[in-house]
């Protein structure tokens, strides 16, 4: 986890993409994400990369789940 003063904007961006409307605009949303942490949290957005996009199989849920 990066910094404490980082957690908070982290956050928004990670539920940024779980928000995104569908599954092709949350991957395009992460990997803005992703290449916004290379720099400042490599380790995190190597992370990111690995681990976030297996839980955007909830897109292919119906909305009433």
């Amino acid at each position: 986890m990066p910094k404490q003063s980082m957690r908070i904007e982290l956050a928004a961006d990670i539920r940024a993409n779980f928000n995104a409307p569908d599954r092709k605009t949350a991957g395009e949303s992460l990997q803005l994400t992703i290449v916004k942490y290379a720099t400042s949290v490599p380790k995190l957005s190597a992370w990111l990369e690995e681990n976030l996009s297996d839980s955007f199989s909830v897109f292919g849920f119906p909305l009433q789940h």
